[in-house]
């Protein structure tokens, strides 16, 4: 009687689940990937790029980060380019996936690495957040210019996120309103691997504070400046400070002359 129970009891329990790629996963997926906006914004070799055509981005460009959308978890990438991915957003507490869970183990079908010519995971762990341009607004603008999808998966990169985002959630303690404005920069360090020689990373340097309303319309941005937003300093009235008094200086001390001690030093002589 008790097998016959367990038997029916493992007829009704759901088949094994495909979770290299289920379909909810794959929906998923294919939804995530709808999320890049505008132009591909990346990262290489120290230059700041952008679009299919890896045009360089301005330099004085600044960008609201629309920390909202900030996305993680795993890409697949194929001729340098994302083709899926199994990514969900940060404020939804998203878990992504152990890399044994999504397929594609067999190595002599990656492609090889430019540098060491080794076979390259195409699945790497990425980073995606969306960004808006400063003085841009809406998407009818030509080219989509102002709209920029942000993608890393260098350690450099995501590191850059990662500071950006703890900076972020320190903010939105107090006002969770306000969205961080970064213009792009970049350091650099020497591998420890002379093949690889000096390594660039990206750099967001919060210049100041914009509102949720703006990452829409950028082109009047009342910009909160980073110091009064990270740290707010309240004004102290002057006090007005009496001038130092003029030191006058100290009399001589007057020297007596004993004159008993005079009589002896010249019966010396």
């Amino acid at each position: 009687m008790s097998k016959e129970i367990e038997k029916t009891e493992s007829e009704n329990l759901p088949a094994e689940q495909d979770l290299s790629h289920n379909p909810y996963e794959a929906f998923g997926a294919a939804a995530t990937q709808r999320t890049i906006i505008g132009q591909i914004l990346k990262f290489t070799k120290g230059f700041w790029k952008s679009g299919q055509n890896s045009i360089e981005v301005d330099p004085d460009i600044q960008l609201i980060v629309d920390m909202r959308t900030l996305l993680v978890g795993w890409q697949k990438w194929e001729n340098d380019k994302p083709v899926d991915n199994h990514m969900g957003l940060v404020s939804a507490r998203y878990q992504a996936p152990g890399r044994g869970m999504i397929g594609d183990h067999d190595k002599e079908l990656w492609e090889k690495d430019e540098v060491s010519g080794e076979p390259r995971d195409p699945w790497q762990r990425s980073n995606m957040v969306y960004m808006r341009a400063i003085g841009t607004a809406g998407d009818d603008d030509d080219d989509n210019k102002g709209q920029f999808t942000f993608i890393t998966s260098s350690r450099g990169g995501m590191s850059a996120v990662g500071v950006l985002s703890q900076r972020y959630g320190k903010m939105i303690r107090d006002d969770d309103t306000l969205l961080p404005v970064v213009e792009l920069e970049h350091s650099s360090y020497k591998h420890t691997n002379k093949l690889y020689g000096e390594i660039y990373t990206p750099v967001f340097k919060i210049v100041g504070w914009a509102s949720i309303d703006d990452v829409e319309d950028a082109t009047n941005v009342d910009l909160r400046p980073e110091q009064a937003a990270s740290t707010p300093v309240k004004a102290t009235p002057a006090k007005a400070i009496a001038a130092p008094a003029k030191k006058t200086a100290a009399p001589a001390p007057s020297k007596k002359v004993d004159p008993k001690a005079k009589k002896k030093s010249a019966t010396r002589f």
